[in-house]
């Protein structure tokens, strides 16, 4: 679902959700396209869940800090900083373990908060930002920031656990 005031935005959007298809006839395509439109019953239902979006961001973020005030005092491991330009819906609670500091490897934090039955698990893949999917013109010129070799460096010391909102 995708919520905006940008008419211009809103359009191309829903051009690339129709596959990019011109307005032509026959199938033709001058960009790269998606089939990602929602039916009926999935936009009733992602209507619905934006009523309760705020408190499922709260619920997520009080989570979040239940990490951070379990963990947070303890050397080596440091949480995924809020960014000043928006609020993070803590949808995960990443952070990063320095070995040395910490005295372990992620591994064996992971097999720890096993124990206290607290999923957690290494981030997927390379930061979305240096996937090769992000290559293109536009996505390199986009607003976000780009990776540094830190973040580049980090996915093997990252730790990830959810903050699903039945959890606190």
């Amino acid at each position: 679902m995708l919520v905006t005031d940008d008419e211009a935005l809103a359009a191309h959007a829903r051009k690339l959700a129709t596959q990019a298809r011109n307005p032509a006839p026959h199938y033709e395509h001058s960009e790269m396209g998606y089939n990602y439109r929602l039916s009926n019953l999935l936009a009733a239902v992602g209507r619905a869940q934006l009523r309760v979006l705020d408190e499922r961001v709260r619920a997520r973020r009080r989570i979040f800090q239940r990490y951070r005030e379990a963990l947070g005092d303890l050397p080596g491991l440091s949480f995924q900083p809020e960014a000043s330009w928006g609020t993070h819906t803590r949808w995960l609670t990443c952070l990063l373990v320095d070995p040395k500091a910490f005295g372990a490897h992620r591994e064996v934090l992971r097999r720890r908060l096993e124990k206290e039955n607290v999923e957690s698990r290494p981030p997927s893949g390379s930061p979305c930002t240096s996937s090769p999917s992000t290559g293109t013109p536009s996505a390199t010129e986009a607003p976000w920031p780009r990776p540094s070799s830190a973040a580049a460096s980090a996915s093997p010391r990252a730790r990830a656990s959810p903050t699903r909102s039945r959890i606190g």
